[in-house]
């Protein structure tokens, strides 16, 4: 993830939700709340971005926090989420479309 804000807004926003643990979808989240909250968030090509190095996360990992992941969005915006990430999981056989459906509690 790489944006720019001030920290007042930043604040206001009330930040990154920490329902989401691990990779995948925290970012997604990010945008919708400041996309209801009103805001924009633009993409700057050619800015130079920098990422922490991190450990390879294998696939059951993944697909885990995928379905869990799936499930914190439901709950919080009550409809399913769209993302690039659960297409190519669902589309390497990692997670099926009925995983990422489930609502919390009845999994």
């Amino acid at each position: 993830t790489c944006f720019a804000m001030s920290a007042a807004d930043f604040q206001r926003t009330g930040g990154f939700c920490t329902d989401y643990t691990g990779r995948g979808l925290q970012d997604a989240d990010f945008a919708e709340v400041v996309r209801r909250a009103g805001g924009t968030l633009v993409w700057v090509g050619g800015a130079d971005a920098y990422r922490q190095p991190g450990e390879p996360v294998d696939e059951e990992h993944q697909a885990r926090h995928a379905v869990r992941h799936a499930q914190v969005w439901r709950q919080r915006w009550d409809d399913p989420p769209q993302h690039p990430w659960l297409a190519r999981l669902q589309a390497e056989g990692l997670v099926k479309a009925t995983d990422l459906e489930e609502r919390v509690g009845s999994a």
